[in-house]
């Protein structure tokens, strides 16, 4: 799912319209409708206002699973190819 599309899912799931996430972010009305529709990208600073305007870190907002597993090798333990 895309950046946008999480934005106006997220939108949706808190009942807000795009004035009211535009007043809760300070992101504009229409930026915000161009990066719903895929038409605009967001900086990373407009991203983190969005995010915040939907009570969400932007991780969450990203779609990011927050349980990712995670390897560890040891210097040690390497394996030679």
């Amino acid at each position: 799912m895309s950046f946008g599309e999480n934005v106006k899912k997220a939108r949706k799931s808190k009942s807000l319209s795009l004035q009211e996430l535009s007043d809760r972010c300070g992101v504009s009305r229409s930026m915000l409708s161009q990066i719903e529709r895929g038409e605009k990208n967001p900086t990373i600073q407009v991203a983190c206002q969005i995010a915040e305007g939907l009570d969400m870190t932007l991780s969450q907002l990203l779609g990011e699973d927050a349980r990712k597993e995670v390897i560890v090798i040891k210097k040690e333990t390497k394996i030679p190819l």
